[in-house]
């Protein structure tokens, strides 16, 4: 499985970050919130994703592009699972941080795969 994390699976289009914020279905796992939705996608990738990280919690843009950057590199290293779950689906996902403390990439990571149970729970 390629770990890279390219532009074509960045969710970057407006219409379908709306589109998923108002429709989409979530699923928690702290410090993590993990919002999806089955789409059509424009670009011929198997999933897009977003990351979003608030700043009300995070007043710094230093604090809050290191949270990014470390919710980014966990998805990197464990998307494999989300797609090999999605069964030739696609979809559209948006992580968002919920805790008002930094933490290492270690707790992300069990929050991703914890996540990803419930994820694959949900979808049945």
């Amino acid at each position: 499985m390629n770990a890279r994390f390219p532009k074509s699976e960045k969710l970057t289009h407006r219409n379908l970050f709306t589109e998923l914020i108002k429709e989409g279905s979530a699923v928690n796992a702290f410090p993590i919130k993990l919002i999806f939705k089955e789409v059509d996608l424009p670009e011929d990738v198997p999933y897009q994703i977003g990351f979003a990280v608030s700043k009300r919690k995070f007043k710094l843009a230093v604090d809050r592009n290191r949270m990014k950057r470390v919710l980014r590199e966990s998805w990197r290293q464990g998307k494999s699972e989300f797609i090999t779950s999605a069964n030739g689906k696609k979809y559209a996902f948006l992580m968002i941080y919920l805790s008002n403390d930094k933490v290492n990439k270690v707790d992300i990571d069990k929050a991703l795969a914890k996540a990803h149970k419930k994820w694959s729970e949900k979808l049945g």
